[in-house]
């Protein structure tokens, strides 16, 4: 499987350069079982892939689709007038604290989130990052794997 995961990314991507990654397990359902991923990286998106694909598999027994979100163009953003005018339903974003390096995320099209202040507090709560924190705006391009 993970040589199929490699295959279907450089397929638009090569592997050798840096990029973040995403990978959503998801049911027969595609209800998400879990996520797991990385934003800053200076690996290749090959080492990437490899280093969160091993084992993960093995251990969700009950996974039927693998959703992979490659990140596309991360930008930081200051201003508030571009954020409070962003499409969540394109753009994701990434909070970074200052204090203690801890780093939430939400992907583009998060069904549950629709305005930028939603978003900011939903990463804010589940990490526990206080406010000092930078702000980065990105797009994904998802492919949808099946398992079965």
């Amino acid at each position: 499987m993970l040589e199929k995961i490699k295959s279907v990314v450089s397929e638009q991507y090569n592997l050798n350069d840096s990029r973040g990654i995403f990978f959503s397990l998801f049911d027969e359902n595609k209800t998400l079982i879990l996520s797991k991923w990385l934003f800053f990286t200076d690996k290749s998106l090959e080492e990437v892939i490899t280093k969160i694909c091993t084992g993960l598999l093995e251990k969700q027994t009950n996974t039927a689709w693998i959703g992979i979100d490659v990140i596309i163009d991360p930008q930081i953003e200051t201003n508030p007038q571009i954020l409070s005018n962003l499409d969540m339903q394109k753009y994701g974003i990434a909070v970074h604290a200052l204090q203690n390096e801890k780093i939430g995320v939400l992907l583009p099209a998060t069904a549950w989130i629709t305005t930028i202040a939603e978003a900011l507090q939903a990463i804010k709560t589940k990490n526990q990052i206080a406010w000092d924190a930078e702000i980065y705006t990105f797009t994904t391009e998802r492919r949808l794997l099946s398992l079965k």
